[in-house]
């Protein structure tokens, strides 16, 4: 009988660094995405944005949006060090930085285009960056 045996050692688990990265970016996602969802307005006041009542599901869906991205990444397998556990956690992360990419051009084109000002401009995109930015980190770990 004979076993197998690879030369090549078996992957680590990500560092407790990444992993707690990972889950305050997933639990931020999350109650974001709730806040959106449960209180429309006072959230998106953070923002200067008042929408009108008929466009009210719009932000609702955007918090949906957020709370499915957020549980995405909090059920990613990543104490999985296969390819696959990986694969599960990269397509987690990229699908929230690519989200929170476009959100933030969307908005700078808003201002450019003259329907957005500058300083919800600002407010918006520095609130997206902290989201860009440790799906960065968790991505450049993997």
């Amino acid at each position: 009988m004979s076993s197998k045996s690879s030369n090549s050692p078996m992957p680590s688990t990500l560092p407790s660094s990444v992993l707690r990265s990972i889950k305050i970016l997933a639990t931020g996602r999350i109650l974001l995405g709730v806040g959106v969802l449960v209180a429309p307005q006072p959230m998106l006041g953070a923002f200067g944005l008042s929408l009108p009542a008929d466009l009210i599901l719009i932000a609702r869906l955007a918090g949906i949006r957020d709370v499915v991205l957020g549980a995405l990444l909090w059920t990613a397998r990543t104490n999985d060090p296969t390819p696959l556990g990986r694969s599960d956690v990269r397509r987690a992360l990229t699908a929230g930085v690519m989200v929170d990419t476009a959100d933030s051009m969307a908005t700078l084109y808003a201002l450019a285009t003259g329907n957005y000002d500058l300083k919800n401009t600002l407010t918006f995109v520095a609130g997206a960056v902290p989201f860009i930015g440790l799906g960065i980190f968790g991505l450049s770990s993997l």
